[in-house]
């Protein structure tokens, strides 16, 4: 039988980000460390199905021209892999 340890951490929350988040918790009969434990176990699931394309649009700001020129130079000289066509996915969707 594995045990599995368990580890306490101190967050800091806005009023009403607690507040939501206790009244969701309670509404679905959850402790509110459980409510949170799960419900940032599914995000991280979630987002582990993305593409990279799509994880990219989802939390990545789009970048500036000189960064663009910097990740084309490491593309051309093979020090970048990444499939082409989700590379040409990405800079359509950010305008590049």
């Amino acid at each position: 039988m594995k045990i599995k340890m368990t580890v306490k951490k101190t967050i800091s929350l806005s009023k009403e980000d607690y507040d939501l988040i206790k009244i969701n918790a309670q509404e679905r009969g959850k402790s509110f460390s459980q409510f949170l434990r799960e419900t940032a176990l599914i995000r991280i699931r979630e987002d582990d199905k993305l593409t990279l394309a799509e994880y990219l649009r989802k939390y990545i700001e789009p970048i500036d021209e000189e960064e663009q020129a910097e990740i084309d130079e490491m593309r051309r000289n093979g020090k970048l892999d990444i499939d082409p066509e989700e590379w040409e996915q990405i800079k359509k969707e950010h305008g590049i």
